[in-house]
């Protein structure tokens, strides 16, 4: 099973596919003070009477961001970047960013 995400301006939206149908869905209000709680209550309806052990894959997306930044309610923030296989820090241009410190670790 796919469970599904979307967190919009308004409304939070879960999905449950199985196969290539549909099984579930639920709609919440996003809750802009502290997103997790919209999050929280969108997935605890979609995932009524399923077994989580049976999701294979979980897919979130968000207008968020977009929202924020088309708004200028944008604020400085850090980026971390966390490497694993197959992520190459290096692969990342940086440059598009605002860099403030940049600290290599070796784990």
């Amino acid at each position: 099973m796919l469970l599904g995400l979307d967190v919009g301006g308004t409304f939070t939206d879960a999905v449950i596919i199985d196969g290539h149908r549909v099984v579930a869905t639920a709609k919440r209000r996003t809750t802009k003070d502290n997103l997790m709680n919209g999050i929280g209550e969108a997935l605890d309806a979609v995932l009524e009477g399923y077994d989580t052990s049976n999701i294979e894959q979980v897919t979130l997306s968000t207008t968020v961001v977009t929202n924020t930044i088309v708004e200028e309610k944008e604020q400085v923030v850090d980026l971390y970047v966390v490497t694993g296989p197959g992520r190459n820090v290096d692969d990342i241009n940086l440059y598009t960013f605002k860099v403030i410190q940049i600290i290599e670790v070796s784990l």
